[in-house]
């Protein structure tokens, strides 16, 4: 008799064993010359976390803890996923699980085994997003931490970030970074927005760079249904990144990124963007990018608005078109081929979701055509 252990499985569901031709009467031989020498077919086990692992019989002759572990051949999500991300410029997709895993997988070579970066079991993730540059990772937790993960360095930022200093409990709905990947917003469940910036704490260059709180504001009073970073040019040619929220109060609130400290989110201005529909979603719209400052804002009349945000002080309709008119209404939106948006001779999407579990697709420029749209 023999025994297995120290392989790191939970509770062992299924045991199947090679299908390879086996010696057993010079196995019975060797183990009467050695009573210590144990030789049986290899075999592979299955655990409760859906981990299948192959097992060799000369692991019973090893000593060390390290080398009894087996050869994991494919492991497996076993709750269900509560938010993605695909990381910009690469083939890797961020998975957040119920159970507070965080994983990395390769959609491409589509690797059996997944890259665990963390298990957040105390403080599970409700939503993820990477950076536009690919550098960080940010996890929400459902306690109201923000985790941050550096792509690079594979390593988390050691300062964890909070979104209510005072209140535990409150979950981020959506986070969003700017394009120069170093600011990013959240909008949580008790109506605020708060702006994260990568800077030294407390504006003390003795201090390592890293991502800093940065205002929160309760400006709506009600839920807020998207934000959405934006760019436009200064007098001076100078870029200059804005930020912008929608609620169901039927505002758009516009907040001063550069102004905005640990003390407060600054507003730059806000106004009522609708009488009778409800804003669902915001994104800054890509097309005649940086010489156009428009957002596209979807409502609960499955139309699609698009607002001139040029001037800070008034919100100007420019267009009202047709959306999807399936599935719900929108409630996200997300700008695909992120790189290409000052390029106007590429083509150019939109990838949505609704409520009613409908993804689909937006093409650009938005013209109210239903046979642009996909779902």
């Amino acid at each position: 008799m023999s025994w297995f252990e120290d392989f790191e499985l939970s509770k062992i569901t299924s045991i199947s064993l090679s299908n390879e031709w086996f010696d057993y009467e010079l196995a019975n031989k060797g183990a009467k010359e050695n009573e210590y020498d144990f030789r049986y077919p290899d075999f592979i086990v299955v655990d409760t976390n859906a981990k299948i692992v192959l097992l060799k019989t000369e692991l019973f002759q090893e000593v060390e803890k390290q080398k009894k572990k087996g050869n994991v051949l494919v492991e497996s999500i076993t709750k269900p996923i509560v938010s993605i991300s695909a990381r910009p410029n690469s083939s890797m997709l961020g998975i957040a699980c119920q159970n507070g895993q965080v994983y990395q997988w390769n959609f491409l070579t589509k690797d059996a085994i997944l890259q665990s970066l963390r298990n957040f079991s105390q403080d599970p993730p409700c939503c993820i997003q990477y950076s536009p540059d690919g550098k960080y990772l940010v996890v929400a937790g459902v306690q109201g931490n923000i985790y941050v993960y550096n792509v690079e360095k594979r390593s988390w930022q050691q300062t964890i970030l909070l979104i209510a200093h005072k209140k535990k409990g409150i979950k981020a709905n959506y986070i969003t970074f700017s394009e120069n990947s170093v600011s990013f917003a959240i909008m949580d469940d008790v109506c605020c927005v708060s702006l994260y910036k990568l800077g030294h704490r407390f504006n003390d260059v003795s201090n390592p760079i890293e991502w800093v709180f940065s205002g929160k504001l309760r400006a709506h009073c009600s839920n807020v249904t998207g934000i959405c970073f934006g760019e436009s040019l200064k007098d001076g040619g100078e870029k200059r990144h804005r930020l912008f929220s929608v609620g169901e109060d039927m505002y758009m609130f516009e907040y001063n990124v550069e102004r905005s400290d640990y003390e407060n989110l600054v507003v730059s201005s806000y106004d009522q963007i609708e009488q009778e529909c409800i804003p669902t979603a915001c994104l800054w719209y890509p097309v005649n990018y940086l010489n156009e400052d428009v957002i596209m804002v979807a409502t609960s009349d499955y139309k699609i608005k698009l607002l001139n945000v040029k001037v800070r002080d008034s919100k100007i309709c420019k267009q009202t078109l047709l959306g999807p008119s399936y599935g719900g209404p929108i409630n996200k939106l997300i700008y695909l081929n992120i790189h290409n948006k000052t390029e106007d001779d590429v083509p150019k999407y939109v990838a949505y979701s609704t409520k009613e579990k409908i993804i689909g697709i937006i093409k650009l420029p938005l013209d109210g055509n239903p046979n642009k749209t996909m779902g």
